[in-house]
């Protein structure tokens, strides 16, 4: 029995370390999720990634991946991030801030994506005189294990946390206790869902002891984590006591 094990007995979606090591993460995964948005705000199919074809018509959306990366609690990647750069373009400037606007409303309701800048020009073109463009800076972030068609869309994650001996170790003493933490990592769209699934956990594990464990688990703290896309992220720490036993020697 684990502490991921007491989670999962009560109902929650929960990755310990061992499996968050071994769930493939994909960096299409960000894509598919951009493309979603935006193919219903250009229904004639103006969305292209990285260079627009010759015959375009418009407006349209030019997509591509500015950069990559991971946030990370005590060296473990805890979510995944991709930063888009888009180009929109309209001959009418007018149109094409509605167009904007309407982009930047939907990707604004949708958890996990953010749009973190912009900023507009004029591209000349000596074929139809030329078109405003608005580049855009999109981040699409999710955690390990996200999965948008589950009911509990983000897992927690449990890590194994820091040890550390309680007793002196004395010739007559065979044994010796150490104190253990249990990490519990969140992501939430609200604080009233965090606030939920904050409660599931201590109901979950406070009082409840661990096989190898002599004293129960208990609460010690909780904080704020860094999250990207809007998303909240915490971390709660609980500690027990187990006790070492003794080299057998032959």
């Amino acid at each position: 029995m684990t502490i991921a094990q007491l989670l999962t007995d009560a109902n929650q979606r929960v990755l310990a370390l061992e499996q968050s090591q071994t769930v493939y993460h994909s960096g299409m995964t960000a894509q598919t999720r951009l493309l979603a948005q935006l193919i219903p705000l250009f229904p004639e199919g103006n969305v292209y990634p990285d260079t627009a074809h010759e015959q375009r018509s418009f407006p349209d959306c030019v997509y591509s991946v500015n950069d990559t990366g991971s946030l990370q609690y005590r060296g473990v990647d805890m979510s995944h991030s991709a930063l888009f750069g888009l180009s929109l373009r309209h001959s009418v400037q007018a149109d094409l801030v509605e167009k904007f606007d309407a982009l930047a409303e939907v990707l604004h309701q949708q958890s996990g994506i953010e749009v973190i800048g912009y900023a507009t020009g004029f591209e000349e073109n000596t074929a139809d005189g030329g078109n405003y463009v608005i580049g855009v800076e999109v981040l699409i972030s999710h955690p390990i294990g996200f999965d948008a068609q589950s009911p509990q869309p983000y897992a927690l994650l449990t890590l194994p946390g820091q040890e550390s001996g309680v007793e002196g170790r004395y010739d007559n003493c065979g044994t010796q206790a150490i104190l253990r933490e249990h990490h519990v990592i969140y992501h939430s769209n609200t604080q009233a869902d965090l606030k939920s699934q904050r409660h599931t956990t201590q109901q979950a594990l406070h009082f409840k002891r661990l096989p190898d464990a002599f004293r129960p688990l208990e609460y010690v703290k909780g904080e704020p984590l860094k999250a990207e896309g809007g998303l909240l992220a915490w971390v709660d720490v609980w500690r027990d006591t187990y006790r070492m036993q003794p080299t057998q020697h032959p």
